[in-house]
């Protein structure tokens, strides 16, 4: 059984358990496997896997402890019923999970063993931007020198460079500053361009 967790539109849940509720008799499934792909569609891969202990069961819980969007339920084998696999109800206990972006200030970064900022370019004109700079990127443009004759200021692209190839390196971002109201239960770090 195939599941979109919050439905088609819905962001992605941090999928606490799951609890599948059975009927207690012969139908009850033997085996139950929760699985999730790394995108849509095949190949899945076993995040969780319950076995039931006999055909009275009527409760199944799986802790799982991850951010899922899909995820498919594997029911093997039964106790004997004529009549196939059989479940009252499948549920999905979680929380809503919230991206927050966290700019990192390069001045307030430290760099270590080869990292350093890198300016692509500090001369990018005003008129340009629209056809030099990706989209993703223009927010991050920063002010530069004032234009010669012209009353504009030069935009600048700076990013971090990583230092030689086939050499760990490391940044150090700023001490982040918790969200009031907000309730962290996990965090990771996406890289953006």
């Amino acid at each position: 059984i195939d599941f979109e967790i919050g439905g088609h539109h819905a962001g992605t849940y941090w999928v606490s358990s799951v609890l599948v509720s059975m009927w207690g008799k012969a139908e009850n499934p033997m085996l139950i496997s929760l699985q999730t792909p790394c995108r849509s569609g095949p190949p899945f891969t076993e995040i969780a896997m319950y076995k039931v202990e006999s055909d009275t069961s009527t409760l199944a819980r799986m802790q799982v402890g991850l951010p899922l969007r899909r995820v498919r339920l594997v029911l093997r084998k039964n106790f004997g019923g004529i009549y196939g696999i059989a479940l009252r109800k499948v549920t999905f206990y979680g929380y809503p999970i919230h991206a927050v972006a966290v700019p990192a200030s390069l001045e307030d970064c430290e760099f270590s063993r080869g990292a350093a900022i890198h300016v692509h370019s500090d001369t990018i004109l005003p008129a340009e931007i629209e056809a030099t700079v990706h989209k993703s990127l223009r927010d991050a443009l920063e002010q530069g020198a004032r234009i010669p004759d012209h009353n504009a200021r030069y935009r600048v692209w700076r990013d971090i460079a990583s230092g030689d190839p086939h050499r760990a390196t490391s940044v150090r971002l700023q001490r982040l500053r918790p969200i009031s109201g907000a309730t962290y239960i996990a965090a990771s770090l996406n890289l953006l361009y």
